[in-house]
């Protein structure tokens, strides 16, 4: 049994680790890179087709509308890959990749609760918390030093001029700041709805604490979008009667904390960055022209046009998973997003996804009956309603605004695991198979 146990326990951390460690774990297979997270998935769902007694309950988790979705979502991208794909074989590719981490990813994570139960939410969240404190610990050594001491992966702004000095982004082992911002939210989210099914006292003091250091850390990374996700998060545990999920009340001395505790990681954080400030003015917060004028902000803007183009030429299905890019560059050669682009650039394009917002991104590739689809998986496998929903969707939706690329594994073991707690008979502590009771 402890054999069993850990041998599930290492087969999960190949799944949550991998999936958030950038251009280490990867796999070349063809043109393609895959995470060995993929591998790890592909050796649980065996697992789970062998253990046949647990089939008609992980089957029964999700609502009939996350299964039609599927079938929708297969059929749009299937129609879009023969009929208006420039690459139909990376379309199938794509698609097949969607289907397989949309469809199987949540059963697989659900089966692994079962057999495992709450050591799930705990990994993730010192996994989480690792990261927190590299990034935490990062940023300073990174802005005294001016760049030259680094401690993981820090985005760097420079410029000649005196007034704008360097600016050190941190983002630990993660693809970039804004993709460790969204992660972290996640794990917030995470940690508060399993506080009301963990009935540990000491693990939820580790999670008051560990929410506490991802603030900090989603500060320090200057993402705006975790900036406000962090924001949005306080509101809502400040003004909700309860705290996510079915946990007790906030007393007010909790409450005095969060607020004097926010207040001072903003003074910390102004302080921190105050070497640089004219640096981060004119990079995070340069909004003179308008929210346009800003060049982050106008690099997002156009290439989400652009996509909302490629969107106009087949809006039912759209252009194929994957292909909205090469099919902007082979049949919209002349669109203003092009203008100017090298053609070593163009060919880049034709790989990298189009969009830099989920929404778009859907759009242009699925079409408005795979948004459909998407959503009837999504409500299927989230289920539930109340507030510890409402939460979840919000923060999904808002990271969605920059985020890309619907099949992102990590995205979705993290809706997953959401979606675990958003279930009383899934979040409750885990059941054993006759298997293991023997």
């Amino acid at each position: 049994m402890k054999f069993r146990y850990a041998a599930l326990l290492l087969l999960w951390l190949a799944l949550v680790v991998p999936a958030s460690v950038d251009h280490v774990f990867n796999i070349p297979v063809g043109d393609y890179q895959f995470k060995l997270c993929y591998a790890a998935a592909v050796i649980g769902v065996l697992g789970l087709a062998v253990d046949r007694q647990a089939w008609p309950s992980i089957l029964a988790s999700v609502r009939r509308p996350f299964y039609f979705g599927l079938l929708l979502l297969a059929a749009a991208g299937g129609i879009a890959a023969l009929a208006y794909s420039t690459h139909p074989s990376r379309a199938f590719v794509f698609l097949a990749r969607a289907l397989a981490t949309l469809g199987l990813l949540p059963l697989l994570v659900f089966w692994l609760h079962r057999r495992l139960g709450h050591v799930l939410a705990r990994s993730v969240a010192i996994f989480g918390l690792l990261q927190a404190l590299v990034i935490i610990i990062a940023f300073p050594l990174c802005m005294w030093t001016r760049g030259v001491v680094k401690l993981g992966f820090v985005m760097m702004y420079y410029n000649d001029s005196r007034d704008f000095e360097q600016l050190c982004r941190p983002h630990a082992f993660y693809q970039e700041p804004g993709y460790f911002a969204g992660y972290a939210l996640l794990v917030m989210v995470v940690l508060w709805l399993s506080s009301a099914h963990d009935p540990s006292s000491k693990w939820r003091l580790f999670e008051r604490v560990t929410t506490v250091i991802l603030a900090v850390a989603i500060i320090l990374t200057t993402s705006r979008m975790g900036w406000v996700g962090v924001g949005m998060l306080a509101v809502a545990a400040l003004v909700s009667r309860r705290s996510f999920g079915a946990a007790p009340v906030f007393p007010p001395k909790v409450k005095a904390a969060l607020w004097g505790g926010s207040a001072l990681l903003l003074v910390i954080a102004s302080i921190s960055l105050y070497p640089s400030w004219k640096t981060a003015q004119l990079t995070i917060f340069d909004f003179r022209q308008g929210l346009t004028g800003d060049p982050s902000i106008r690099y997002r803007f156009r290439r989400s046009l652009a996509s909302y183009d490629v969107f106009r030429s087949s809006p039912l299905v759209g252009v194929g998973p994957g292909t909205a890019g090469a099919y902007l560059v082979d049949r919209l050669p002349e669109h203003p997003y092009l203008s100017g682009v090298s053609t070593a650039s163009r060919d880049f394009q034709r790989r990298d996804p189009l969009s830099m917002n989920l929404y778009t991104e859907v759009l242009s590739e699925w079409g408005v009956l795979g948004a459909i689809a998407l959503l009837l998986v999504f409500f299927g496998l989230i289920g539930g309603g109340g507030w510890g929903t409402v939460l979840a969707v919000g923060t999904i939706a808002w990271i969605a605004t920059t985020w890309q690329t619907l099949a992102r594994f990590d995205l979705w073991l993290m809706i997953s695991l959401i979606a675990i707690y958003l279930k009383p008979a899934l979040g409750a502590a885990k059941e054993r198979s006759p298997v293991v009771r023997t």
